[in-house]
């Protein structure tokens, strides 16, 4: 793996009524740029794949609206919705109040592909079963 990747940020998400997106988007076209990635391929799709302890301790927490609380995950961007995976993540993203950290390591389809692995072996109880899984 390479050297991972940082991102902090403040997350803040608002409810809108459809017929509201024109005039949202036009208000804020002047002040955003695109996506570098989306504006070099036309837009892509992103997948996560998320990871939880056996008792659903992070979905738990997202769910309860902790402000304190992470989420371990595979993230993989694509052209298209089928198309192979173009980059991939180890991803860990955390909730700090209000402020969001998202730490990051590019990973290939083969090492995605042992965790994914892994964690279906211990699902089927084939190893211990781990609280950060």
């Amino acid at each position: 793996m390479t050297q991972a990747y940082r991102d902090c940020r403040y997350e803040i998400k608002y409810l809108v009524q459809a017929d509201q997106l024109p005039e949202i988007e036009a208000s804020l076209c002047g002040m955003l740029t695109l996506d570098p990635n989306a504006q070099a391929n036309n837009g892509y799709f992103n997948h996560s794949i998320y990871f939880d302890s056996p008792d659903y301790r992070f979905y738990g927490e997202k769910r309860e609206g902790e402000l304190i609380r992470l989420k371990p995950r595979i993230r993989s961007y694509r052209v298209t919705p089928d198309a192979p995976a173009t980059k991939l993540f180890l991803e860990l993203k955390g909730r700090y109040d209000r402020v969001i950290l998202k730490r990051r390591v590019p990973i290939d389809q083969a090492q995605a592909q042992l965790l994914i692995d892994q964690r279906v072996q211990e699902l089927n109880g084939g190893a211990a079963a781990s609280s950060v899984m």
